[in-house]
């Protein structure tokens, strides 16, 4: 019998997805992480919360942005 428990999302392309959606003016994401998840949560939630609390983060994030994958 396999069994797994506590699978976490991932994306195609391996990595987080961070920013706002593309055509949803003030819908936010922050996924894709995997198991880096439980380290990269806090990190993650903080600068999505930047985002929606002054529009801008210290935090580099455009390697993540969800407009990433197209269409």
């Amino acid at each position: 019998v396999y069994q797994t428990a506590c699978l976490r999302p991932v994306s195609s392309d391996m990595r987080p997805v961070l920013g706002e959606v593309p055509g949803w003016k003030g819908v936010f994401i922050a996924t894709g992480a995997g198991r880096g998840g439980i380290l990269l949560g806090p990190a993650m939630g903080r600068t999505i919360a930047d985002l929606i609390a002054t529009g801008s983060t210290e935090t580099p994030i455009g390697d993540f942005d969800p407009g990433r994958f197209g269409g």
